[in-house]
C-alpha cells in the first residue's frame, strides 16, 4: 500500500490538490472503508463527495501497484482527502 504522504505527493504531481478535511470543493474522499460511519464519510455523503477506496484511487491516477510507479497521467483535475 501507498503511504498517505506518497499519495498526497502523487495527487499534487498530477495537478490536483490534497486536503486534510472534507469540504464541498473535494472531488474524492479516499478511505480504507467506504462503508464506515466515520465523520469524514458521513460529511462526504452529506456534501455529495464521492468516497473511494485505495484501489479506486490507484485506478484514477493510473498507479501500477506492482512496479510502484505511475504509468499514465490522468487528465482529471482531482482533489482528494487522503
Amino acid at each position: 500500500y501507498m503511504s498517505r504522504t506518497k499519495a498526497q505527493e502523487l495527487v499534487e504531481q498530477l495537478g490536483g490538490k490534497a486536503a486534510s478535511g472534507v469540504s464541498k470543493s473535494l472531488t474524492y474522499l479516499v478511505t480504507n472503508d467506504k462503508n464506515s460511519g466515520s465523520s469524514k464519510n458521513r460529511k462526504a455523503a452529506e456534501l455529495g463527495v464521492k468516497v473511494i477506496d485505495e484501489m479506486e484511487f490507484y485506478t484514477i491516477v493510473k498507479y501500477d501497484t506492482n512496479s510502484k510507479k505511475q504509468s499514465i497521467e490522468t487528465t482529471e483535475d482531482s482533489v482528494a482527502d487522503l
